[in-house]
């Protein structure tokens, strides 16, 4: 039931699956979730967690913010530039930056640098470390729950193929689909085979 293949996140065709099916049942197109509503989720509801948590402890809440925000920051900057130092043989061979630019960021790379750096600035301030990541927690747990619903949406990091009924079927164009694709596993234009969807389970 590992997950398997493309661990980076970008939009993709299982998200407008969803949205579509949304819309068809009556719900407003603006108010359908995508990945960038789990990344919002995440950041205010966790940041917002941890504030609170520092508030109860006595801890300076305009650090505590200054921090949050690092994190996030580092996050989108160390998963962006993560996944395109991969493409840099592509944008050299095409003299394009469109790879660079259509390459998403790989999550992986993304916590570690937003788990990463704040502790580094904590401690050139001066400021307490072990109780900042000891919050901190809070906000991560609710990332990785939410970032796993976006690779729901977007159709990667899928499980292994199963037949029985927790087996979900990814649409064409998904990595899940290309995947099989590409192995012969399915006809081109076809949906994946059922998969575990490991995402469910992590996010849970």
């Amino acid at each position: 039931m590992a997950r398997r293949h493309e661990s980076h996140w970008s939009p993709g065709a299982m998200e407008s699956e969803i949205v579509a099916w949304l819309v068809a049942h009556g719900l407003p197109a603006w108010l359908c979730p995508d990945a960038l509503t789990f990344v919002g989720v995440a950041g205010f509801g966790g940041g917002y967690a941890v504030l609170r948590a520092a508030k109860h402890a006595g801890a300076p809440l305009h650090e505590e913010a200054r921090t949050i925000l690092l994190a996030f920051v580092a996050s989108w900057l160390g998963g962006h530039l993560f996944e395109a130092a991969f493409h840099l043989p592509e944008v050299a061979a095409k003299r394009s930056l469109d790879p660079i630019v259509n390459s998403g960021a790989d999550m992986y790379a993304a916590l570690i640098a937003g788990s990463v750096v704040p502790p580094v600035y904590l401690f050139f301030r001066r400021l307490p470390i072990a109780e900042y990541l000891d919050r901190s927690t809070l906000l991560w747990g609710l990332t990785i729950a939410c970032t796993r619903l976006g690779c729901f949406l977007n159709g990667c990091d899928f499980g292994f193929p199963t037949s029985t009924f927790l087996g979900l079927r990814f649409p064409s164009g998904t990595p899940a689909a290309n995947v099989h694709t590409a192995l012969g596993w399915v006809r081109p234009g076809a949906p994946s085979l059922p998969l575990h969807p490991t995402q469910l389970y992590e996010a849970a």
